[in-house]
């Protein structure tokens, strides 16, 4: 184990040693933002049938182009039903949205450019008519046999739609991890607690447990203990017999009653680093269990919890499951930024778009780690590399979203 690692290198060791979390088969109602575990390939052509994309007359196209511009209304077709087919030349069938192409018809004419008296239509002066107009092809979104989705993708809703037109009643995704969030700190009290001059209210487990239900991992449990070893040790003993991951936030500095490093030792979890060439959130910690579980132990400054949050855990809960890695976001800031420790800097900023269409970004620096509430005013944060400290207006950086 070194001392002040990099950022990069923080990065590494805890994508080498992250476990793969298994796959299940669900119903497709209870996969909403899971992460795919299977290709999805299409059950039959899409569309399946030539599909009528306008209310009007479905004709035979070389009727109109012989000159004919009336057609005896055969009969009315729609979504859902067998095709009719069509009688003779003069005929035309009314058809719906949706509806398959009636036998025999190769154009479809708009209701707006028709008009229909006892049961005649007759296609207005000047309407051009095309062959294959306003007719869907079978197949020409995609054929049977054809992949629909690739393994790794987030469900979306436009992934769900597109599972349910293949017939997947039920996927395989991957199986969430069991996550535990614990707090440590004699000065924490709930949000509904009364809270005296000395005290602040619990607030870092609510934030991540927050994220980690809009990715889609809603097995989490929060935990609370004071400052007291002896506490600390039979409760992560407790929650490392019962958990996949477990995230801690605060007690992992140098204090007298930073607990957790220790804490953690009498569980044999190992320590693969502590502290981390960045600010904020310098002090993190990360190891490893016996039994493979990753442990997360971050700063308890809550804008150091959360950027640690955001760069480290929730990147690797992520290639876990399997979720195959976006581009990374990238925007351009506004004004010149300069930060001379040779550290990386994680930098709150609020993102707007630019005339150009480029994203820029506006540096809004915290009152400390602490200041937490200014978070609520920006939309992410940039990553501003230690090997430099002066970063120009229209420098790229990397972003994080707090939106994910």
């Amino acid at each position: 184990m070194k001392e002040m690692i990099s950022v990069i290198e923080a990065e590494a060791i805890i994508a080498e040693s992250a476990p793969k979390y298994p796959a299940v088969e669900r119903p497709l109602r209870e996969v909403y933002g899971g992460v795919l575990r299977e290709d999805v390939s299409a059950d039959r052509d899409q569309p399946p049938f030539h599909r009528v994309t306008m209310d009007g007359i479905a004709i035979a196209h070389r009727s109109w182009e012989r000159g004919r511009r009336q057609f005896r209304v055969q009969g009315t077709h729609t979504p859902g039903k067998r095709p009719p087919i069509l009688e003779a030349v003069d005929t035309c069938i009314e058809v719906m949205t949706g509806a398959v192409l009636p036998e025999g018809c190769d154009c479809v004419v708009r209701l707006e450019d028709i008009e229909t008296k006892d049961a005649v239509a007759t296609i207005r002066d000047g309407v051009a008519v095309r062959p294959r107009q306003n007719i869907h092809p079978q197949g020409s979104d995609h054929q049977r046999g054809d992949r629909v989705l690739r393994a790794g993708q987030r469900l979306l809703p436009p992934h769900i739609a597109v599972a349910a037109s293949a017939g997947m009643a039920r996927i395989q995704v991957a199986d969430p991890p069991a996550i535990a969030i614990m707090s440590t700190g004699d000065e924490l009290v709930e949000p509904q607690d009364p809270v005296e001059p000395f005290q602040v209210r619990r607030s870092n487990v609510y934030g991540i447990d927050a994220l980690l239900h809009l990715q889609g991992l809603d097995r989490t449990e929060l935990f609370h203990v004071q400052d007291d070893f002896p506490a600390l040790v039979n409760k992560t003993e407790e929650i490392l017999r019962k958990f996949d991951v477990l995230i801690l936030t605060g007690g992992v500095s140098m204090g007298l009653y930073d607990f957790v490093p220790a804490a953690l030792a009498t569980q044999r979890v190992r320590c693969l680093f502590h502290q981390v060439r960045q600010r904020p959130g310098k002090p993190m910690w990360f190891g490893i269990s016996p039994s493979g579980q990753p442990v997360y132990a971050l700063p308890g400054n809550p804008v150091s919890s959360l950027v640690c949050f955001y760069r480290y855990v929730l990147p690797q809960l992520e290639r876990s499951l399997g979720l195959v890695e976006p581009e990374a976001n990238r925007v351009v800031l506004n004004q010149d930024v300069e930060f001379k420790p040779k550290l990386t800097y994680f930098l709150p900023v609020s993102v707007a778009t630019s005339s150009e269409g480029r994203w820029t970004a506006t540096p809004r620096a915290t009152n400390t780690s602490g200041d937490f509430g200014t978070l609520a005013e920006t939309d992410g944060f940039v990553e501003l590399e230690e090997s430099r400290d002066v970063f120009p207006a229209g420098h790229v950086a990397r972003f994080y979203s707090w939106r994910q």
